[in-house]
């Protein structure tokens, strides 16, 4: 066996023990510019020279976020064991592993999606655990709204009803299980369906239950997203609780599938449409997926509204149709005569 060093620009991302067997280093830069990969081993250093050019859209990822836990900015087996959301309290906000965690069939893992681009992931093999040490409903999201996004992917699974994540205390919270998602609260619960083996972009949402004044929010519901698209949604009255003395961290694992994870983070905050949509495009797994997610959704003009044109032009495949009537009709017998209908395909 020998010892392996991989670097960029003199830092080094990881350190592998290798014998005969072959090896792959997936890198995902994070920056445009010239960058300097390394491989050494011993007093033989294996140099390759790169230039990252930008991806030049107009794009970028919501901030504000209390965690993100992101496969491909993660190097390494040891960068997913080095990484936190806290950097006031470490070692309190690391990842935790269950001891008999598989390092070698799981952690760090890359795949190849149908456009033969490179994806990587973190895969909780069954039988294994990963935990985030951070609990979600120890506070009200009613008071300021909320967003949990995970992307992920089950796999090997022996049993339908397997849990693959919860942080279930007290009948609230939310549950992944092999093809059903739920996120439930002491008045109201809301679900979403997924199959095996599909690559799924899942959010759920609470919105604020007050307005700065103080007074009732109109609005007060509790969402489910799916791919970028709002799949369910559910009212929520005065008697809805969200809170548990007994809150628990997110635990990602289950005794009867594995769960490939590409992505997890939480806002504390509601997010808006145009929240949503931006970050369906930062959150693709790849360069090439989030140009295409960019371009599709690259419809609007420059003072936001829909340009029916790009529209037509970005989505191939959809008819768009406009009316210009002089006036909104009252009934099906209340006809308008004159009109002017267009169609853009």
């Amino acid at each position: 066996m020998s010892t392996v060093i991989l670097a960029v620009d003199g830092v080094t991302q990881d350190t592998r023990e290798v014998g005969r067997t072959s090896q792959t280093w997936h890198y995902t830069p994070l920056t445009s510019g010239a960058k300097v990969l390394t491989i050494s081993t011993g007093n033989v250093t294996k140099t390759l020279n790169l230039t990252v050019n930008s991806i030049n859209i107009n794009n970028s990822e919501i901030g504000g976020y209390d965690f993100k836990l992101k496969a491909s900015e993660l190097p390494s087996n040891n960068a997913l064991k080095a990484w936190h959301f806290d950097d006031n309290n470490v070692n309190g906000s690391k990842l935790q592993f269950s001891n008999n965690f598989d390092w070698v069939n799981g952690g760090i893992q890359t795949e190849y999606d149908e456009q033969d681009q490179i994806r990587q992931y973190i895969r909780i093999k069954s039988g294994t655990t990963m935990t985030i040490p951070y609990k979600i409903f120890a506070e009200d999201p009613r008071a300021n709204g909320m967003n949990f996004k995970i992307i992920f992917k089950i796999d090997n699974c022996r049993d339908y009803d397997a849990t693959a994540m919860t942080n279930m205390a007290e009948n609230i919270g939310i549950k992944l299980d092999a093809h059903k998602a739920t996120f439930k609260s002491t008045t109201t619960e809301i679900s979403t369906q997924y199959g095996e083996e599909e690559y799924t972009e899942l959010e759920f949402e609470v919105y604020k239950a007050l307005l700065p004044n103080g007074t009732d929010a109109p609005n007060k519901y509790i969402m489910a997203w799916v791919d970028g698209v709002m799949t369910t949604a559910r009212p929520y009255g005065g008697n809805f609780v969200q809170t548990s003395g007994n809150a628990q961290n997110i635990v990602i694992g289950s005794a009867d599938c594995d769960i490939c994870v590409y992505l997890i983070k939480y806002y504390p905050f509601v997010l808006s449409r145009n929240d949503h949509i931006t970050n369906f495009i930062a959150d693709a797994p790849n360069a090439v997926e989030m140009i295409s997610r960019y371009n599709r959704n690259d419809i609007l003009d420059a003072d936001e509204d829909i340009d029916y044109n790009k529209v037509a032009l970005k989505n191939p495949d959809c008819r768009v149709w406009l009316y210009d009537i002089a006036r909104m009709t009252k009934a099906k017998d209340d006809s308008v005569d004159v009109y002017r209908f267009q169609q853009i395909w």
